[in-house]
């Protein structure tokens, strides 16, 4: 993770939302309607069992939980830009999937679809990075940047202090 990346992360935030104290959800509809990653769920579809699982009332992403004989995966492309964050259930908690050397199977083929898409797979403590949003369900305090580019709840899947 670079300053590079969060400040060009927080200038996407800022210009999408219109406002990082009073934030408009607007660019969701126009999102949805625009369905900007329906060639990359085609593809998706064609690794396994993908079912759609956005909440369109928290959700400012899309949400997928992709599965095949051996692996379940859940997968989230931002309506921001192109980022997505890669969990496996493991437990109450969710693990964060980066691309590196060692992965293969589901996850591998998933990850490189994404790069194939130019999607860009954010890491935990890109993730994890502060963000002074003001969203309905998550505190102030607890806005991350996870919550600003994925979805509106106040628990990140992967702290297993939030899942006891």
């Amino acid at each position: 993770m670079t300053t590079n990346d969060v400040a060009t992360l927080l200038s996407l935030i800022e210009a999408r939302y219109g406002s990082l104290e009073h934030p408009s959800f607007s660019f969701v509809t126009h999102v949805v309607e625009e369905n900007p990653y329906r060639i990359f769920v085609k593809q998706l579809r064609e690794m396994g069992d993908v079912e759609d699982v956005t909440d369109l009332n928290d959700d400012v992403s899309f949400a997928y939980t992709v599965r095949d004989k051996e692996s379940e995966w859940y997968l989230m492309l931002s309506m921001l830009g192109p980022y997505a964050v890669l969990l496996r259930p493991d437990g109450k908690v969710y693990r964060v999937s980066e691309k590196r050397a060692g992965v293969s199977g589901l996850e591998e083929r998933v990850h490189n679809l994404l790069a194939g898409h130019g999607l860009h797979v954010l890491g935990r403590p890109l993730l994890e990075t502060p963000v002074a949003l003001q969203l309905h369900n998550t505190g102030p305090e607890r806005v991350r940047l996870f919550q600003a580019l994925f979805t509106d709840t106040d628990f990140l899947p992967w702290d297993e202090a939030s899942a006891a």
